[in-house]
Order: C-alpha cells, then sequence, then structure tokens
C-alpha cells in the first residue's frame, strides 16, 4: 500500500513514514485496507479458519503437530514483544480457545488430485499475501 501513496504523492512528507496518517487515506482505500486484514487473519491455518479448513484438506492429522507449532510460535511471539503486540492477545486467546483439533469430514479417505493441491496449496499463501505490513495512525 506504502508504494500506491509514493506513486500518488511522490513529494509528500509522509511517504517515506512507517506509518500512513490517516489523514491521507480515503473511505475505500480504509475499507480495503481492513477487508485485506481480515481475509489475512482468516485464512491463518488454524482450526475452524477458512486456512485451518484447507490445511486440513491437504495434510489431514498430520495438520495437527503443525497446529502445535504454530499456536507455540504465536504465543512466543505476543509474550517476547508484549509492548508491540498488545492487540494480538485477543485474537492469540480466541485461537486457544478454538483449539488446535478439526473435526473430520464426511470422506477423509477421497484423495485430492493434483489440481486441487495445487489450488490448495496457493490459498495458503493468502495470509502472507493480504495481510497488510503497513498500520495507519
Amino acid at each position: 500500500a506504502q508504494w500506491m501513496m509514493k506513486a500518488a504523492h511522490p513529494g509528500a512528507a509522509w511517504s517515506t513514514a512507517e506509518w500512513v496518517p490517516l489523514s491521507a487515506l480515503n473511505p475505500y482505500f480504509m475499507a480495503g485496507w481492513v477487508g485485506m486484514l481480515i481475509t489475512g487473519l482468516n485464512m491463518l491455518p488454524i482450526s475452524q479458519l477458512d486456512g485451518g479448513h484447507t490445511i486440513y484438506a491437504l495434510f489431514l492429522d498430520r495438520v495437527h503437530n503443525f497446529a502445535k507449532l504454530f499456536i507455540s510460535f504465536a504465543i512466543f511471539y505476543v509474550v517476547a514483544h508484549l509492548n508491540e503486540a498488545v492487540m494480538w492477545v485477543f485474537m492469540l486467546v480466541l485461537v486457544i480457545m478454538m483449539g488446535i483439533h478439526h473435526p473430520p469430514t464426511a470422506d477423509d479417505d477421497v484423495e485430492l488430485g493434483p489440481v486441487r493441491w495445487a489450488i490448495g496449496l496457493a490459498s495458503l499463501s493468502i495470509p502472507v499475501l493480504c495481510f497488510p505490513l503497513l498500520g495507519v495512525k
């Protein structure tokens, strides 16, 4: 998002800032930013979120080890960066309450074809691509 702001206003004082000031944004940009944030969070590979369904479809029961690793990393990150990551405490509590176990599908024995594997793996990149790295102050 910051590169778009720099292209639109190359000489602006805030174009090199870490944060984009709220006064420099319009409602469509804010709606897009919030939409990307929510989509990125929803596609995290955890429990009942859409990313959790995707990763379970790809890896079935083996996904529980990945989920434990992801939750451990998230707890470590929030505790280590508590001053900067206070807003993530609520999300972390929700994720822990949801748990790491995914209920089985109607038929776990059906193998995914190569096209579905490719789509599943591509969809796991959505949190990385959609998560807005630039904050708004």
